[in-house]
């Protein structure tokens, strides 16, 4: 299956999410977590771009990051090679060990960068381990909020400025900011938002393939060919919809489906 070139944000950060393999924990150890920040940090002065919130969860990560003029495969693949390859020779173990490549999404604007960074603090909280974000020693929360100086991977300045002047009244701020709900976005996760299918029903789509031949299906239906429906985007989303409805596909290959589309865009339209 051909891979499609990633779209390029315009203001050069991203919400980033990296996986293990067939969900597996691989974070499942805090030495584990803490080799993955250390990577994280000596990727960042060797790329130079900005980190801006990260979380390390038992079977997945979360970054807020600004490329800053590199390129964001090239850090993640580097960052998670330099894991992979640490785990690999700890466990004694070779293959894969990241489900796919990292999943990205375009932050284009002050509000929903904000929100993006309460969520990925509020991860250990919503997922029940611990009753607020600072008691969670794995994300980057507590280096906003500690009176301590010493940080070599967080650029606080960016969002603290963001939230008032002055350090102290700041950081009173962010933490009133990680306090409110937030109910009316829906972010990028690591869940896909689907009730479990019954993969042993012959009618289930297992294959791009399959959904290929289902789409043209429903195309000749309506009388509309391919590029037809791509530029009628009403059609385009029901029949996205009605695919994944009847299908196991991931969101990555419903969005190579349909004509190339980013796996955030997808995740989004499914929710509404």
């Amino acid at each position: 299956m051909p891979r499609y070139s990633r779209k390029k944000g315009e203001t050069g950060i991203y919400h980033v999410i990296c996986r293990g393999n067939e969900r597996k924990n691989i974070f499942n150890d805090g030495n584990y977590k803490n080799k993955f920040i250390e990577i994280l940090t000596r990727n960042k002065e060797r790329y130079n771009f900005i980190v801006y919130a990260y979380c390390i969860m038992d079977n997945h990560v979360h970054i807020l990051l600004n490329e800053n003029g590199s390129d964001i495969s090239q850090i993640m693949k580097s960052i998670n090679l330099s894991f992979a390859i640490y785990y690999n020779r700890i466990n004694e173990r070779i293959g894969h060990l990241f489900q796919d490549r990292f999943k990205s999404e375009f932050v284009d604007d002050d509000i929903y960068f904000l929100q993006v960074l309460r969520y990925i603090h509020q991860n250990p909280v919503k997922a029940g381990i611990v009753s607020s974000a600072d008691k969670y020693p794995w994300s980057s929360y507590n280096i906003y909020v500690s009176e301590e100086n010493s940080n070599e991977i967080i650029d606080m300045n960016f969002v603290l400025g963001m939230m008032a002047s002055g350090k102290k009244r700041a950081i009173r701020e962010f933490v009133s900011f990680h306090k409110k709900e937030d109910e009316k976005n829906q972010y990028m996760d690591v869940e896909e938002d689907m009730e479990q299918t019954n993969l042993e029903d012959p009618k289930v789509i297992k294959t791009i393939e399959e959904a290929r031949e289902f789409l043209n299906k429903l195309l000749e239906s309506k009388e509309m060919d391919f590029d037809e429906m791509l530029l009628d985007k009403n059609a385009r989303n029901e029949l996205i919809k009605i695919v994944r409805g009847n299908s196991v596909l991931a969101l990555k290959e419903l969005g190579e489906l349909f004509g190339g589309l980013n796996y955030s865009w997808v995740s989004r339209l499914l929710k509404k």
